[in-house]
């Protein structure tokens, strides 16, 4: 667990506990709730010491916790998850209404082995959710799920596989799973992002694109790429086609379905469209990008942590934390050389919680 200290006005943060949540109990967590204080940080020229806004009281642990300073003595209490772990409240908290940010794994992008005739589409991002009020309902302790990226598709011989879907992302009172996507009584969970067709493989084909938080992108001739999920409360969009035979598409974006005729993955979302992510540090400026498709080296591109296969990323692999898809694969560009027919790998999603002005 670590916690920091951060002022919005002296845009400076300070690092006040480090240390292994596994370490501590339940009830050593609450008496360190009760008792940690913050002496303030240096300025960046080492003279003086900026004054904590107010001796912060810990709602809850688990994460790396920012305290945002909001002016007029109010703290918000953040709560960034990178990976799994356990989110545990104390006292209020129990009840408090939070913002709940979610973001569920990228799918990877498709695989196209032999010539550069062969291409794949590109990964669709992982869903994307954002519950204002969330409310624990009296709860304690809660499991946070971090979905993984999806696994580029392989290179066996000259068969096109499809890219992995994304792993779901979710947080959830503890030893249980949330009994529906999207916000519920008992938690929040946001479906990974759907894997890019193989080369030239359709949507019915086994290895064609596959239906996610954001649908896969396409393969081949007027050939689509999948939806998206459709699930309530959940940014995603659907993957693009083209209509020539030796062309891919990218995967959706949160913010946008990939363009067809195109290799561009859909656009996701800037972390500015989320008031719950205002001020925080230590987190990407966007989430959920589309992965760019295989084939067109003008358009193959991707925003918001979406993977495109470049000189600088030659694999295509999305942006770790941001739920952004993998590229799908297709040949080499002047100046670099792809080394392999693999596809890129979706981005590993990310939960966030905030507790607003509690102090």
């Amino acid at each position: 667990m670590i916690i920091y200290q951060k002022s919005a006005q002296a845009n400076k943060t300070a690092r006040i506990l480090d240390a292994p949540l596994a370490a501590f109990t339940v009830a050593a967590l609450t008496f360190m709730a009760a008792a940690c204080t913050v002496e303030g940080v240096s300025d960046d020229d080492g003279h003086g010491k900026i004054p904590p806004a107010k001796k912060p009281a810990a709602l809850a642990a688990g994460g790396v916790v920012e305290l945002l300073d909001m002016g007029g003595g109010a703290l918000d209490e953040v709560h960034i998850f990178k990976e799994d772990g356990e989110l545990i409240l104390t006292g209020t908290a129990k009840n408090a209404a939070a913002g709940v940010f979610v973001v569920a794994g990228g799918g990877g992008g498709g695989s196209a082995p032999g010539d550069e005739n062969y291409n794949a589409g590109g990964g669709g991002a992982g869903g994307l959710i954002c519950a204002e009020n969330f409310s624990f309902n009296g709860n304690a302790v809660f499991t946070v799920k971090v979905g993984s990226g999806g696994a580029g598709g392989i290179v066996s011989g000259d068969s096109p596989y499809k890219g992995s879907n994304g792993g779901d992302s979710y947080i959830v009172v503890k030893d249980s799973v949330p009994s529906s996507y999207g916000i519920s009584g008992d938690g929040i969970r946001a479906r990974g992002g759907g894997g890019g067709a193989g080369s030239n493989k359709p949507l019915n084909d086994p290895q064609g694109p596959q239906t996610g938080g954001s649908g896969g992108g396409g393969s081949g001739e007027n050939r689509n790429g999948a939806q998206a999920s459709g699930d309530p409360n959940t940014f995603g969009n659907a993957g693009g086609k083209w209509t020539n035979m030796s062309n891919s598409a990218g995967g959706g974006g949160a913010g946008e379905a990939a363009p067809n005729n195109k290799s561009t993955g859909g656009a996701g979302k800037n972390r500015t469209s989320f008031p719950a992510l205002d001020g925080i540090s230590e987190i990407p400026d966007g989430f959920a990008g589309g992965g760019a498709g295989g084939r067109d080296l003008n358009t193959r591109t991707a925003t918001h942590g979406g993977g495109a296969k470049s000189a600088e990323n030659p694999m295509g692999d999305a942006a770790d934390n941001t739920g952004g898809g993998g590229a799908g694969a297709g040949p080499a560009s002047a100046g670099w050389t792809n080394p392999s027919k693999a596809g890129g790998s979706g981005g590993s999603g990310i939960v966030i919680v905030r507790f607003p002005n509690n102090y």
